[in-house]
């Protein structure tokens, strides 16, 4: 049986491709961002832990576990040579004003249990203009808005590092392109279906004919210029990184 790593990049339609998948598998053989109920605490009790975290690295055993793990935490190094490994990008300022309107439509009850420094992003994503909100000097908002995607991609040692903004774009964007060229097949969230139904011909599964879209933000309203600035400004290195691997899915990928 295939083993599938999908690293999942927020807001890039990563739910919807872990909900595809989650129909195909057993709930036992399955480790994704938290949306099937009950499967943390049935990886606790898997994993004979009361309290999981990715800290402990016993990868082995999350391999050996599971047929499908999607994911944000990168795990992409410690996948063995064996598993199916992907991810899905986004252009960046869509990806960027779609994570702001998410964090806009979040309730009080929603951040109650939130840290200090992740309640206040979270709120001033309310109160201010996205050209405000992503000058605030907040290390929260900025590791989820500044170069998001460049960030995720960072192996696990660096990890702090990427979060307190202390590599430079081009360190981000090296890193990132290093752990993309370990992937078997990176999509883009503008060609969801397509780059769905490539990776399900990749690993021999049959293909769909259409797929719903969950946990999606559309970006319907036109932004200021001097907002699309900002936007473009701090995500320099992710807009590097999606350049370059859109051009290498429209230049390997064909459709009928």
């Amino acid at each position: 049986m295939v083993k599938i790593l999908f690293h999942h990049i927020p807001k890039t339609g990563g739910t919807t491709i872990n909900k595809y998948f989650a129909s195909l598998f057993p709930k036992e053989e399955l480790w994704t961002s938290g949306f099937i109920k009950g499967e943390r605490q049935f990886l606790r009790e898997t994993l004979g832990k009361s309290n999981l975290t990715y800290d402990d690295h016993r990868w082995e055993l999350y391999f050996k576990q599971f047929s499908f793990i999607g994911d944000h935490f990168n795990m992409i190094e410690r996948a063995p040579a064996d598993v199916f490994k992907f991810t899905i990008l986004r252009e960046p300022v869509s990806r960027t004003i779609s994570q702001y309107k998410d964090w806009q439509r979040l309730n009080s009850s929603d951040i109650e249990n939130d840290p200090p420094i992740v309640k206040e992003a979270k709120i001033l994503s309310k109160n201010l203009s996205i050209k405000d909100f992503l000058n605030v000097n907040n290390p929260y908002m900025q590791r989820n808005f500044h170069n998001l995607q460049c960030k995720s991609l960072i192996p696990p040692c660096l990890i702090r590092e990427a979060k307190t903004n202390l590599l430079s774009e081009e360190e981000l964007l090296s890193y990132a392109t290093a752990a993309m060229e370990k992937l078997d097949f990176v999509g883009l969230t503008e060609k969801l279906f397509d780059s769905l139904n490539i990776v399900l011909s990749m690993i021999g599964f049959e293909k769909v004919e259409s797929i719903g879209h969950h946990n999606s933000t559309r970006n319907k309203t036109e932004i200021p210029e001097e907002d699309l600035e900002v936007i473009i400004g701090v995500n320099k290195a992710d807009t590097a990184l999606y350049n370059k691997f859109r051009e290498k899915f429209e230049n390997e990928c064909s459709f009928p």
